[in-house]
């Protein structure tokens, strides 16, 4: 769903984009830093939110420097500082486009000892409105942001990440930012305008409503209610969403607020003071849905449903996980086959489909050609070997002296095997056919062909019969 102000992107500290020299190196919130078993995500750091995806880089080393490069037209470089000692000095220079960035915020030559940086979250440089100076690259203007570390005595300088606003309209998580080589780049959106503004400020914005019983927290640069029933809704296209907001606010007691997801149940969230409730906590996040389906675009209304005594609900911003240029293209939700390098899942499987099928039909063909085949080979192979055997049998009759080339097993058979005068033996379930042939000297009783026929001889006359079998002859 397209939108006329971008988000904030985010650009983690471990983006490839960001380029390193000098001495770094990479750590976690969580991560044992001092001997006292000091972390960032200590009390003295989270009451200003944990480290961005638990992961910094962190230096100690003077002359250290960072470089980053996007098109855009806002940016603000977050991270932390540690102090290791007493009288801890330092300063961050950052350079945009070649020049100097004024008002960074980042100097602590005093005396004094800079309590004010000891949190996490702090905009080391920024600028939220910048105009056209860069140079022309087809997207808009090319920035080049250099962060250079000065003058480190007893710190330590954790980089966490960097926000910015690209030219191009995001539509709320339909489309990724190609980094300068191509590949996907952010994947997380800030709805709200983070270190330059309220929530407020993107309400303008069709996507963003809230209804009566807000206000606006000028100090704390955060939207809150303390009206039960009050509510926000956010429409948004992607996989996940995140709410950030601030505990604490205007009373110290324990409440209670909602969220719904489209038709899903509604699910209720704590409102709870981190510790005794004498402090405020900021950018804390109140809750993360993740897992939601990319091809269609989500509401999430966020319900005050406590009482007015107890904590208002205060909310800073909100984080979306965007759907991947892989599937998706910069004005629609539904996959494209454009903003693929390969064929769409629905051709895959059709042509899968196809091919099974077109197999099975060549296989069907070659099965009823062999079999054809085969009754063409019985049918006239068979009665050519008939004809071979009944060649063998009946020969010329034997002349005078000659022998006959027949055994007359006649003169050898049991008389009482002998067939009534007049009649031939013959098995059952057969039709008899005679021919009538030379008289011989001699009778063969039965001559059996498997595969075809059986042949019977008997006084100068061979009776055939068919049946079903294999090749064989037997002599009886």
């Amino acid at each position: 769903m397209p939108q006329s102000t971008p988000g904030l992107l985010f650009v983690d500290d471990t983006d490839p984009r960001l380029h390193y020299t000098g001495e770094w190196q990479q750590t976690s919130g969580s991560a044992v830093q001092l001997d006292d078993g000091t972390t960032l995500d200590d009390f003295d750091f989270i009451w200003n939110g944990k480290i961005w995806n638990d992961t910094v880089h962190e230096t100690k080393r003077n002359n250290s420097m960072m470089t980053f490069s996007f098109s855009g037209t806002a940016y603000a470089v977050i991270g932390s500082f540690l102090f290791t000692g007493n009288s801890p000095r330092g300063r961050i220079d950052c350079f945009l486009d070649g020049n100097p960035v004024p008002d960074d915020g980042t100097s602590y030559l005093d005396d004094e000892f800079p309590g004010d940086l000891l949190r996490n979250n702090i905009m080391i440089c920024g600028n939220g409105s910048l105009n056209s100076t860069g140079a022309e690259t087809a997207g808009g203007h090319e920035h080049e942001i250099v962060l250079k570390i000065e003058s480190l005595v007893h710190s330590s300088f954790f980089l966490d990440y960097i926000l910015y606003q690209p030219v191009v309209d995001g539509g709320l998580g339909d489309e990724t930012s190609p980094d300068q080589n191509g590949t996907d780049g952010e994947v997380m959106m800030m709805i709200g305008r983070g270190p330059f503004g309220t929530l407020l400020d993107d309400a303008s914005e069709h996507y963003l409503t809230f209804s009566s019983g807000w206000q606006l927290d000028d100090d704390r640069a955060s939207m809150l209610t303390r009206t039960p029933g009050a509510f926000v809704s956010v429409a948004f296209n992607g996989t996940g969403i995140q709410l950030y907001g601030d505990l604490g606010e205007e009373s110290s007691l324990s409440n209670i607020a909602k969220y719904q997801l489209d038709d899903q149940e509604s699910q209720t969230f704590p409102l709870l003071p981190p510790n005794d409730g004498s402090d405020l906590f900021f950018f804390q996040q109140l809750f993360n849905i993740s897992g939601l389906s990319p091809l269609e675009e989500h509401t999430l209304v966020v319900t005050h449903n406590g009482t007015k005594t107890g904590m208002a609900l205060s909310l800073d911003h909100f984080v979306v996980e965007r759907a991947s240029t892989s599937s998706f293209t910069a004005t629609s939700s539904t996959p494209s086959a454009e903003s693929s390098g390969g064929p769409s899942t629905g051709t895959i499987v059709g042509g899968t489909i196809g091919g099974v099928i077109l197999l099975i039909l060549l296989l069907s063909v070659a099965v009823f050609c062999i079999r054809r085949r085969r009754r063409q080979v019985y049918n006239t192979e068979t009665p050519r070997d008939a004809e071979q055997v009944m060649s063998l049998l009946v020969t010329r009759p034997p002349q005078n002296g000659e022998p006959s080339n027949l055994a007359n097993v006649n003169d050898d058979r049991d008389p009482s095997h002998q067939p009534e005068a007049g009649k031939r033996p013959a098995p059952p379930d057969v039709e008899d056919s005679s021919s009538a042939v030379a008289p011989g000297r001699g009778s063969v009783n039965a001559l059996t062909i498997q595969e075809g026929m059986v042949f019977q001889m008997d006084s100068g006359a061979i009776v055939t019969r068919r049946y079903k079998g294999y090749p064989e002859i037997e002599e009886r």
